[in-house]
Protein backbone atom coordinates (compact mmCIF):
# COMPACT_ATOMS: atom_id res chain seq x y z
CA UNK A 1 0.00 0.00 0.00
CA UNK A 2 1.45 3.35 -1.00
CA UNK A 3 1.73 6.29 1.34
CA UNK A 4 -0.76 8.24 -0.78
CA UNK A 5 -3.43 5.55 -0.46
CA UNK A 6 -2.72 5.18 3.26
CA UNK A 7 -3.12 8.94 3.74
CA UNK A 8 -6.43 8.99 1.88
CA UNK A 9 -7.63 5.94 3.86
CA UNK A 10 -6.59 7.60 7.14
CA UNK A 11 -8.43 10.82 6.25
CA UNK A 12 -11.53 8.77 5.34
CA UNK A 13 -11.43 6.94 8.67
CA UNK A 14 -11.09 10.24 10.55
CA UNK A 15 -14.03 11.61 8.53
CA UNK A 16 -16.19 8.66 9.58
CA UNK A 17 -15.12 9.00 13.21
CA UNK A 18 -15.80 12.76 13.20
CA UNK A 19 -19.28 12.04 11.81
CA UNK A 20 -19.81 9.53 14.61
CA UNK A 21 -18.58 12.10 17.15
CA UNK A 22 -20.99 14.70 15.77
CA UNK A 23 -24.01 12.40 16.00
CA UNK A 24 -22.97 11.02 19.39
CA UNK A 25 -22.67 14.55 20.77
CA UNK A 26 -25.96 15.54 19.20
CA UNK A 27 -27.76 12.49 20.60
CA UNK A 28 -26.40 12.96 24.14
CA UNK A 29 -26.85 16.77 24.17
CA UNK A 30 -23.09 17.34 24.39
CA UNK A 31 -22.75 20.46 22.28
CA UNK A 32 -18.97 20.57 22.60
CA UNK A 33 -18.52 17.08 21.15
CA UNK A 34 -21.05 17.73 18.45
CA UNK A 35 -19.43 21.03 17.50
CA UNK A 36 -15.94 19.51 17.47
CA UNK A 37 -17.04 16.55 15.32
CA UNK A 38 -18.88 18.79 12.86
CA UNK A 39 -16.01 21.26 12.63
CA UNK A 40 -13.49 18.47 12.11
CA UNK A 41 -15.66 16.97 9.38
CA UNK A 42 -16.09 20.32 7.63
CA UNK A 43 -12.35 21.01 7.72
CA UNK A 44 -11.32 17.56 6.50
CA UNK A 45 -13.49 17.55 3.37
CA UNK A 46 -11.62 20.45 1.69
CA UNK A 47 -8.30 19.02 2.90
CA UNK A 48 -9.08 15.65 1.28
CA UNK A 49 -10.02 17.35 -2.01
CA UNK A 50 -6.86 19.49 -1.87
CA UNK A 51 -4.67 16.47 -1.12
CA UNK A 52 -6.07 14.49 -4.05
CA UNK A 53 -5.51 17.42 -6.45
CA UNK A 54 -1.98 17.94 -5.13
CA UNK A 55 -1.10 14.27 -5.52
CA UNK A 56 -2.38 14.25 -9.10
CA UNK A 57 0.05 17.08 -9.91
CA UNK A 58 2.95 15.56 -7.98
CA UNK A 59 2.66 12.00 -9.28
CA UNK A 60 4.69 12.59 -12.50
CA UNK A 61 7.39 14.46 -10.55
CA UNK A 62 7.61 11.65 -7.99
CA UNK A 63 7.98 9.07 -10.76
CA UNK A 64 11.07 10.86 -12.10
CA UNK A 65 12.46 11.18 -8.60
CA UNK A 66 12.27 7.44 -7.93
CA UNK A 67 13.96 6.38 -11.17
CA UNK A 68 17.35 6.45 -9.46
CA UNK A 69 18.51 3.05 -8.18
CA UNK A 70 19.99 4.63 -5.05
CA UNK A 71 16.57 5.62 -3.73
CA UNK A 72 14.96 2.19 -3.73
CA UNK A 73 16.33 0.93 -0.42
CA UNK A 74 17.77 2.36 2.76
CA UNK A 75 21.30 1.68 3.92
CA UNK A 76 20.05 -0.95 6.38
CA UNK A 77 18.46 -3.00 3.58
CA UNK A 78 21.73 -3.28 1.66
CA UNK A 79 23.32 -5.30 4.46
CA UNK A 80 23.00 -8.88 5.64
CA UNK A 81 19.36 -9.76 6.46
CA UNK A 82 20.46 -11.77 9.49
CA UNK A 83 22.72 -9.08 10.98
CA UNK A 84 22.22 -7.54 14.40
CA UNK A 85 21.38 -4.18 12.84
CA UNK A 86 18.39 -5.67 11.01
CA UNK A 87 17.31 -7.50 14.17
CA UNK A 88 17.52 -4.24 16.15
CA UNK A 89 15.52 -2.39 13.52
CA UNK A 90 12.79 -5.04 13.62
CA UNK A 91 12.67 -4.93 17.42
CA UNK A 92 12.42 -1.13 17.28
CA UNK A 93 9.47 -1.34 14.90
CA UNK A 94 7.75 -3.95 17.08
CA UNK A 95 8.32 -1.79 20.17
CA UNK A 96 6.83 1.30 18.51
CA UNK A 97 3.80 -0.63 17.21
CA UNK A 98 3.29 -2.10 20.68
CA UNK A 99 3.60 1.34 22.29
CA UNK A 100 1.07 2.89 19.92
CA UNK A 101 -1.29 -0.05 20.45
CA UNK A 102 -0.98 0.28 24.22
CA UNK A 103 -1.73 4.01 24.07
CA UNK A 104 -4.78 3.43 21.88
CA UNK A 105 -5.98 0.72 24.26
CA UNK A 106 -5.57 3.05 27.25
CA UNK A 107 -7.42 5.87 25.47
CA UNK A 108 -10.23 3.44 24.67
CA UNK A 109 -10.34 2.30 28.30
CA UNK A 110 -10.66 5.90 29.51
CA UNK A 111 -13.48 6.51 27.04
CA UNK A 112 -15.22 3.33 28.15
CA UNK A 113 -14.89 4.30 31.82
CA UNK A 114 -16.38 7.72 31.04
CA UNK A 115 -19.24 5.98 29.27
CA UNK A 116 -19.90 3.73 32.28
CA UNK A 117 -19.68 6.70 34.66
CA UNK A 118 -22.15 8.73 32.60
CA UNK A 119 -24.54 5.76 32.51
CA UNK A 120 -24.29 5.38 36.29
CA UNK A 121 -24.89 9.11 36.90
CA UNK A 122 -27.82 9.08 34.47
CA UNK A 123 -29.49 6.16 36.27
CA UNK A 124 -29.40 7.82 39.69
Amino acid sequence: MSLKIFHILFISIVLILSCFLFFYGYHHQARGLSLFGGLLFLLLIPYLIWFQKKMRRLTPALCFLFLSDDLWACSVCFGDPSSLMIHGTKMGVFFLVGLVSLLLLLISAVGFSWHLRSKKEGAS
